[in-house]
């Protein structure tokens, strides 16, 4: 731009209504300013955004409802108990399963112990299958 043309002339911005004096880098200027303007109006929005943040953090616990406390006691786990899946050996389904248990054959102990006829005619089974199960039983003891 000639120094002469501009001297005295102002840059009016459309939107603001702010007026920049002319220069000899007067449209650089110009975008310089705007850019200037439009960083702090984008500083000033990010203030406010964690303004509200803040404030929404210390005020939680009032929106936040309370927890709860449960007035009954914690379930119990079984750990280290005597009662074995007895329908990991071959053969033993759930039928057979609750016939020992009703005779208190509940672990793989217990099954070993036992005679085969006992179990034979505690399942209801020939002493065939009742050996099977306490070879099988054995085995997973030892």
């Amino acid at each position: 731009m000639d120094p002469a043309r501009t001297a005295g002339a102002e840059f009016r911005h459309p939107a603001s209504g702010i007026r920049h004096p002319a220069s000899d880098f007067g449209l650089f200027h110009y975008n310089l300013l705007i850019m200037n303007h439009a960083a702090k109006n984008l500083l000033r929005i990010a203030g406010v955004i964690a303004g509200l943040g803040a404030a929404a953090w210390a005020l939680r616990d009032r929106m936040l409802p309370p927890p709860e406390v449960h007035d009954e006691p914690p379930p119990k786990f079984r750990t280290g108990t005597d009662i074995d899946d007895l329908t990991q050996i071959r053969g033993v389904g759930p039928v057979y399963r609750e016939r020992l248990a009703e005779a208190g054959i509940q672990s793989f102990s217990d099954l070993s112990n036992r005679g085969t006829s006992e179990i034979a005619e505690i399942a209801g089974t020939s002493s065939a299958v009742a050996q099977g199960w306490v070879k099988s039983a054995q085995a997973l003891v030892s």
